[in-house]
């Protein structure tokens, strides 16, 4: 009975993904940044001043209704559950707001929340905050403000790097990497402590002069294209590319026919823009698939998932004109 139930979840979420193809549709799992680990979506709802999506155990806020606000505070309970996610791009390119109190219930804020509110000089931020997506405080003056090397919020959530470094030791302090490296020319190596749970999308992208990361086996959670554009990932021969614990960045291989290897425990944006990618098997070890894995993937006609238990992101295909078969 339990097989079943789970094979129904899985199928569903599969027509929800082909559907997603063509339109945003929500996925039962989250968006990127959310709870790998999983909480069902129930619905959607709106106070009169935010909107926000409902999960088993906690709200995630995805829009706020009032675009001329000076001041925006968060709740940090409604319906009777917690607020523990502050969505994806809420107050992005807001002219108006200069101020936002974010509660200590937020956990999590999604990429570009608050990316280029020109007037947000004045943020408070959850002491509980674990993950901080990419871009979040890109374009405020709030950002601009920070001015120590290594710029921490919550619970050790590098946002920001004023260094001028080219090998970057990141401090055992800090819990979480948010794309506080993001284009920097000037870096060549970086080493990635135990510390560090966690790499948000983005966080290295188009450094092009890093050509040495040393990163912990510990860590099991690596963003979309954390490290896209990088000497190090170009100049690497694996076929797979594995980092942390199990988790798959990259695939540099030339077959049609993919089969990942059963010490894949997390893919993270591997087969991205692999146009000569027709089918892929992922094996049952496999947790979790992030957001936009296989987009671009021209060629794509199949993929097949072992695990009736893995857990897949939204925009998983997008540019996948041939798919045909998960």
């Amino acid at each position: 009975m339990k097989r079943t139930a789970s094979f129904l979840l899985t199928a569903i979420l599969v027509l929800g993904l082909f559907a997603g193809c063509g339109e945003k549709k929500k996925n039962i799992y989250g968006e990127a940044l959310a709870y790998p680990q999983g909480s069902l979506y129930i619905s959607s709802g709106n106070n009169g001043t935010f909107s926000y999506d409902v999960y088993e155990d906690y709200i995630k806020i995805t829009g706020h209704n009032d675009s001329q606000a000076e001041t925006v505070s968060f709740p940090a309970e409604v319906e009777g559950k917690p607020v523990k996610v502050i969505g994806r791009a809420v107050l992005q390119g807001n002219r108006y707001v200069e101020s936002v109190t974010v509660p200590d219930s937020v956990e999590i804020i999604e990429n570009y929340a608050f990316e280029e509110c020109k007037a947000l000089t004045d943020i408070k931020l959850s002491d509980n905050l674990k993950k901080v997506g990419s871009s979040v405080f890109y374009g405020t003056p709030w950002a601009d403000s920070k001015k120590e090397e290594f710029v921490t919020v919550g619970k050790g959530v590098l946002i920001k790097y004023n260094g001028d470094d080219d090998e970057i030791v990141i401090p055992d302090y800090v819990g979480y990497v948010s794309d506080a490296f993001r284009c920097n020319e000037m870096i060549v190596s970086v080493e990635i402590p135990s510390s560090v749970k966690g790499i948000s999308d983005y966080a290295f992208y188009d450094c092009g002069s890093l050509g040495e990361v040393a990163i912990s086996q510990s860590i099991a959670d690596i963003g979309s294209e954390a490290f896209k554009g990088t000497t190090w990932i170009a100049l690497e021969k694996s076929a797979f590319l594995t980092v942390g614990d199990g988790v798959l960045i990259d695939y540099k291989g030339l077959n049609e026919s993919v089969v990942v290897p059963d010490t894949v425990k997390y893919i993270s944006g591997a087969f991205n823009e692999k146009t000569n990618v027709k089918s892929v098997t992922v094996p049952r070890s496999v947790r979790f698939v992030r957001y936009g894995t296989f987009s671009g993937c021209e060629q794509l006609e199949k993929v097949e998932f072992s695990g009736i238990q893995t857990k897949i992101d939204e925009n998983l295909f997008s540019g996948c004109d041939k798919l045909e078969s998960v």
